[in-house]
């Protein structure tokens, strides 16, 4: 999008400053109140600063948008599944990630937000094939260890997933040492 006010806003986003990165997609929604892209970017920015409920609202329109001219997008049912899932709409979430894999199955974040919600709704065989098909795609994540933990217990196999979960504090606080590291350098 080659809008003034559309690129503005991805500057302010890029650099971290929300506020004006949504003053500017609010002013861009203003003229072009059916673009797709805008509503994807405002509901992004305000699922970033805690707004999952009016997130969901942008991308709720973006998809109804998109969907009227035939088109759909993994990046827009993922970060959909996410505020859905942060708001306890575990199945809802399950729904926009299977559809992301089904338009891009080399996704690997949808195969992680798939992972999570099938370990809450209690799919343990699932939920460990979907996050080592993250992992398979080159996906990284310290909730690895946690969600494989988490399936594990739920089938039963205690010591592997004790093995798991070990792993995931170990790496939880070798990196919380790493971030004390930094801070204490910079003091």
């Amino acid at each position: 999008n080659n809008d003034p006010l559309f690129a503005q806003g991805r500057e302010y986003f890029a650099a971290g400053d929300l506020n004006r990165a949504l003053n500017s997609f609010r002013q861009y929604e203003a003229l072009k109140p059916n673009n797709i892209a805008v509503h994807f970017w405002i509901g992004l920015i305000l699922d970033q600063t805690g707004d999952s409920k009016a997130a969901i609202a942008e991308y709720n329109q973006s998809q109804t948008q998109a969907a009227s001219i035939g088109t759909d997008s993994a990046e827009l049912r993922i970060n959909m599944g996410n505020a859905l899932a942060k708001l306890g709409y575990s199945k809802e979430a399950q729904l926009n990630y299977q559809r992301a894999i089904v338009i891009d199955w080399q996704n690997p974040l949808a195969y992680l937000g798939l992972s999570k919600c099938l370990v809450d709704n209690g799919d343990y065989d699932g939920a460990l094939k979907a996050i080592d098909r993250f992992v398979a795609l080159g996906g990284r994540d310290v909730n690895v260890y946690l969600i494989r933990g988490l399936a594990l217990t739920g089938q039963a196999k205690f010591a592997s997933a004790r093995e798991q979960l070990h792993s995931f504090l170990n790496s939880n606080q070798s990196s919380n040492q790493g971030n004390n590291q930094t801070n204490n350098q910079a003091l």
